[in-house]
């Protein structure tokens, strides 16, 4: 049987605040045929993702030439995860990556916001 595979060349980027999450869209872009040179997954430490909107533009900007699935946990938590604690939601950072980018650079991103309700606070 036929598998799906994205087109040579695609980025897959993704953000998730969980480590066994980050393996499994590792997992993921590796079955959905995206070569591991072109896979940037994110989320392991506060820095990476409040940094995270502004990395993606940045970066779909300096590969012009290329096409890009972006998954984003829909929950990604921010702190210490005792008593500082925010939550910032995967929807609004795609929202602010496409009215960020300019027309022709977000027709060149498929987003994906994905929850796996791991959270304690879910």
């Amino acid at each position: 049987a036929d598998h799906f595979h994205l087109p040579s060349g695609v980025w897959g980027i993704a953000i998730d605040d969980s480590k066994i999450q980050r393996k499994l869209l590792r997992r993921f872009f590796v079955h959905a045929g995206i070569q591991e040179h072109h896979q940037i997954i994110l989320g392991q430490n506060n820095e990476e993702i409040s940094s995270f909107v502004e990395f993606v533009v940045d970066f779909i900007k300096r590969h012009p030439d290329n096409l890009f699935l972006v998954i984003v946990d829909e929950n990604l938590e921010l702190g210490d995860g005792i008593s500082n604690h925010e939550t910032i939601s995967g929807s609004e950072c795609i929202q602010r990556i496409r009215v960020t980018l300019d027309s022709e650079n977000e027709k060149k991103m498929l987003a994906l916001v994905r929850s796996a309700n791991d959270s304690p606070q879910d």
